[in-house]
């Protein structure tokens, strides 16, 4: 019997990953970076990095190589769905569209194609600093299904037919979702790298994105890489929206200036959004993908304007304060075709 957890669409003000709430504005709604979106979750491997990564017996694991590569102290060792009753090891395992998919075979059988729902309670055996381990995908539902879609909220902008997965572990008798607080994950085949932060493409490679997480941020907000997404774009534009979500104006290192519960308003030059009326909103960076922002002002995490004399710096090269709005304008106007994210936070110069 299967398994499928369905949610009712919520209208109203969401408490969900992009929750936004309604101002009186002719404008779109700002987004709240609520408590899940770079809450702090700490495990011990790989540098002890703090951010909602998928984590697996305590090592951060966003990667996995389906070539056997050890990816950040993780190996996986293979992957097996039960079939006809009995447990087959997957071949040719890969992501494709959001999807999990592969090939089954046995000498007695003609090699079976599996994919989506075939990978429900699926057995995962991995390595991990040396340990061999094994997790398990408990639960798979849609973004329609789950509430990451809907055509008449802006914010969810999935595909509603992606699939959203919960992998769970057994550890010391308790059982854990490998996204903390239970979240759900989205899986891609690019790689997700842990020190930048940022998506790259990669052969052989299996990303858990966890809900929460900065990527899974850029994915809800029609930025992701990979199909079904309303718009598919290259994996630098996922990452300049990683870049406006994180509030970082660095392309090569991480420097983030946002915390949790923090609000922004968001215009795209794909019209997927546009920006809030509220007046209260300024210009708190200007980013184009694969470079530096263009220009950087707002400290989002202490609710300030960066001051002149402490400028936003990425690799000792000083990020300009932001022009006026009209400047920007004008910018626009004089480069068609020009690709860009335009950050506004409700703070005052």
């Amino acid at each position: 019997m299967t398994m499928m957890r369905n949610y009712v669409l919520a209208l109203a003000c969401s408490l969900g990953p992009l929750a936004a709430c309604d101002l009186e504005s002719a404008g779109e709604d700002p987004f709240t970076l609520d408590d899940a979106t770079l809450g702090f979750r700490c495990s011990s491997g790989n540098n002890g990095t703090c951010f909602n990564t998928n984590v697996v017996f305590g090592v951060d694991a966003p990667n996995y190589n389906t070539a056997g590569k050890e990816e950040d102290g993780v190996k996986l060792l293979g992957v097996s769905v039960q079939h006809l009753g009995q447990w087959r090891s997957v071949n040719g395992l890969h992501v494709e569209d959001g999807e999990l998919r592969g090939e089954i075979k046995s000498p007695w059988m003609l090699p079976t194609i599996v994919s989506g729902l075939d990978f429900l309670y699926s057995r995962w055996k991995l390595q991990v600093n040396g340990a061999v381990v094994e997790i398990n995908i408990g639960e798979m539902d849609t973004a329609a299904n789950l509430g990451f879609y809907s055509s008449l909220d802006p914010d969810a902008r999935f595909s509603p037919g992606r699939w959203m997965y919960k992998f769970y572990y057994v550890e010391q008798g308790v059982t854990l979702n490998t996204c903390d607080d239970d979240r759900w994950a989205v899986l891609t085949d690019f790689k997700f790298d842990l020190i930048s932060k940022r998506m790259e493409a990669a052969a052989d490679n299996i990303s858990t994105v966890c809900e929460g997480d900065a990527g899974f941020k850029a994915f809800h907000l029609g930025f992701a890489p990979d199909r079904p997404s309303p718009i598919l774009h290259g994996v630098e534009i996922t990452n300049a929206a990683i870049a406006a979500v994180t509030a970082d104006p660095c392309l090569e290192t991480y420097n983030s200036y946002t915390l949790p519960n923090h609000q922004f308003s968001l215009r795209d030059a794909w019209g997927i959004h546009s920006h809030t009326a509220d007046p209260t909103y300024h210009t708190e960076a200007f980013i184009m993908p694969d470079a530096d922002a263009y220009c950087f002002s707002i400290d989002r995490a202490n609710g300030e304007f960066l001051s002149a004399a402490a400028p936003a710096q990425c690799s000792g090269a000083t990020i300009p304060f932001c022009p006026s709005d009209q400047d920007l304008e004008t910018l626009i106007a004089e480069n068609p075709g020009l690709e860009y994210l335009w950050v506004k936070s409700p703070i005052e110069p």
